[in-house]
C-alpha cells in the first residue's frame, strides 16, 4: 500500500507532524511506501531524517499562500498517487477531498481538536464548523484523538446521513527516538542544582495554564524549597510568563528553556521527578488529545493533571489529579507528587500500548477492515 500524510507547517511551531514522523517506520516496516508532503524547511528535513529515513518526501516550499500551497500538495498526490491520503492538519492548506483532488485515493482525516470551540477564534466559529463538516462530506474515513471527538463527529457524520468509519486514534511516543542520552541527562539534571524537578513541555499560553502553573509554583515555594520548574517551549504568552515569574519572586525557582531539539528532548524528559500537564473545564480542552501526557508515560514518573476528559480515563489510579483551574489545589498535588516520585510505581498504564508501533498497527487493521488494503497488505499500486 502506499500511503502519503499530508502535513502543514514547520515542526518547530506546529506540532501535527509528529503523527506521520512516529507512523512512517513502523508502516514501512510493515511493508508499505510512505510518503510525507510537508513544507521544505531545514527543522523539517532534519526530523524527517532522523525520525523516518526510509519515507519518501515530498517537499512544497512554506512561503507559499494557502491557496497555492494546496494546489501544489495536490499535483505531488497526483504524481505519487497513493492509496491512502491520511490528512493530519485539515484546513485550506489540506483541504483534500475524495476523487480528484487526493490524486484518487482514499482519504483519510485527522481530528485532533476542535477548532470551533477555541475561544480566541469566536469571531471565525462558522468558517471552522464548515471546515469541520467539510472534513465529514470529504472523508473516507476519520480518525480521532479525543474520546469526545469521536462523539462529536460520529453525531456530525449521523446528521450528515454519512455512514463512514470513526476510530479513537489517539497521540502516542516513539520508542526508537525518545531515548535519552545518560550523559546529556546528566548535564541537564545538573542545571537543577541538586533540587527536584517538576517539567512543564508545552505552548506558553494563558489558556494551556503557563499562569497557573506560575501561581502554584508560588504556593508550593511557601510549602518547600526543594524543586525547580523547567519549562521546554515558546509560545504568545512567553513574555508575560517570566515577568510573572519575576513578580512571584520566583526567578531561581523557574527556569525557561525554550525550543528544545528532538534530540535533546528524551534527555530532558529523563531528569523530571514529576511532569506537568495542566488542563481547564472546557469542551475545548476536552476535545484535545494530551499528546505530551504519552511523551511522559515511559518515563514512568508522576504526572500532575485534571480528571477531566482522556487524561483522567488513560491514567486512571496512577493519575495525580487536582480541579481544573485550582493553583493551590495544584500546589499540593504537585507536592504529594514528588514526595511519590521514585517509590511510587505506575501499574495502571502499559506505556507499550501507546507506541507510534502499536498506533500504526491499529491503523492498517482499520485500513485491511475497510477494504482500502487487502489482507496481503496490497493496495491499488501494488504493480509499483
Amino acid at each position: 500500500m502506499r500511503i502519503c500524510f499530508l502535513t502543514t507547517g514547520d515542526i518547530q511551531v506546529t506540532a501535527t507532524m509528529k503523527r506521520a514522523l512516529g507512523m512512517a517506520q513502523p508502516l514501512i516496516a510493515a511493508g508499505h511506501r510512505v510518503g510525507i508532503l510537508a513544507w521544505d524547511t531545514p527543522a523539517n528535513r532534519g526530523q524527517l531524517a532522523r525520525e523516518c529515513p526510509d519515507a519518501e518526501p515530498l517537499w512544497v516550499p512554506g512561503t507559499l499562500r494557502a491557496g497555492s500551497e494546496l494546489v501544489a500538495k495536490v499535483r505531488a498526490l497526483r504524481c505519487w498517487r497513493p492509496d491512502v491520503v491520511y490528512v493530519c492538519a485539515y484546513g485550506i492548506r489540506n483541504f483534500v477531498l475524495r476523487g480528484w483532488l487526493s490524486g484518487g485515493g482514499r482519504v483519510v482525516i485527522e481530528h485532533s481538536e476542535l477548532r470551533s470551540a477555541i475561544p480566541e477564534i469566536r469571531r471565525r466559529r462558522i468558517w471552522e464548523l464548515c471546515i469541520e463538516y467539510a472534513s465529514v462530506l470529504g472523508a473516507d474515513g476519520l480518525l480521532c484523538a479525543s474520546r469526545l471527538l469521536v462523539d462529536v463527529y460520529t453525531r456530525r457524520a449521523r446528521r450528515l446521513g454519512r455512514r463512514l468509519p470513526i476510530l479513537y486514534h489517539p497521540y502516542a511516543y516513539s520508542a526508537a527516538t525518545l531515548v535519552p542520552d545518560p550523559g546529556k541527562t546528566q548535564r541537564f539534571r545538573g542545571l537543577a542544582d541538586g533540587r527536584k524537578v517538576v517539567l512543564y513541555m508545552g505552548t506558553l499560553t494563558a489558556n494551556y495554564g503557563i499562569l497557573d502553573i506560575l501561581t502554584a509554583m508560588r504556593r508550593l515555594r511557601d510549602l518547600r524549597d526543594d524543586f525547580v520548574l523547567q519549562v521546554l517551549g515558546h509560545g504568545r504568552h512567553e513574555v508575560q510568563a517570566r515577568a510573572r515569574t519575576h513578580e512571584l519572586g520566583l526567578d531561581g525557582a523557574v527556569r525557561f528553556q525554550g525550543y528544545v531539539p528532538e534530540e535533546d528532548l528524551a534527555s530532558w524528559l529523563a531528569t523530571a521527578d514529576v511532569f506537568l500537564s495542566p488542563m481547564n473545564d472546557t469542551i475545548q480542552d476536552k476535545a484535545r488529545c494530551p499528546s505530551k501526557v504519552y511523551m511522559y508515560l515511559p518515563f514512568r514518573k508522576p504526572i500532575v493533571t485534571c480528571p477531566i476528559g482522556d487524561p483522567h480515563e488513560l491514567l486512571g489510579e496512577d493519575g495525580f489529579f487536582y480541579p481544573p483551574g485550582d493553583a493551590a489545589a495544584m500546589a499540593t498535588t504537585i507536592a504529594a507528587a514528588l514526595d511519590a516520585s521514585g517509590t511510587r510505581q505506575p501499574r495502571h498504564v502499559d506505556p507499550a500500548h501507546h507506541t507510534w508501533d502499536f498506533r500504526a498497527a491499529e491503523f492498517l487493521e482499520l485500513a485491511q477492515r475497510q477494504g482500502w488494503i487487502s489482507n496481503d497488505g496490497q493496495g491499488r499500486h501494488e504493480e509499483f
